[in-house]
């Protein structure tokens, strides 16, 4: 099943077996009768090396949902639905962004001419 659409990401930091990690999910949400809203969270994965800020606003444009299986704390086998994100964009990132012409620096030595 194939995903796309905007979405927050939720990071937190947990505990393994080989030190600390980020482990992220997507809020969903769904409104109820009465105007209220109830919220939940799936697990998603990412490309290896991307690394979001929480509460990041992304727009996802390749993913699918798989599944995700371990055996938790009394060895029982445990099967998650979880998002896996291929291809995504951050929203509200500045494209145009005004150097810091106080930290440019080039003179005497490093000039090539």
């Amino acid at each position: 099943m194939n995903i796309t659409g905007k979405a927050k990401v939720w990071v937190s930091e947990r505990q393994g077996s080989t030190g600390t990690f980020k482990s992220y999910s997507v809020g969903v949400s769904k409104k109820k009768e009465d105007g209220s809203y109830v919220n939940g969270y799936m697990p998603a994965r990412f490309k290896k090396g991307v690394e979001l800020e929480n509460g990041t606003n992304i727009d996802i444009k390749n993913g699918f949902v798989t599944l995700e299986v371990y055996n938790n704390k009394e060895s029982k086998e445990v099967k998650t639905p979880s998002l896996m994100i291929i291809e995504f964009e951050t929203e509200g990132t500045p494209v145009n962004v005004e150097p810091n012409w106080d930290s440019f620096n080039v003179g005497g030595d490093d000039l090539p001419f």
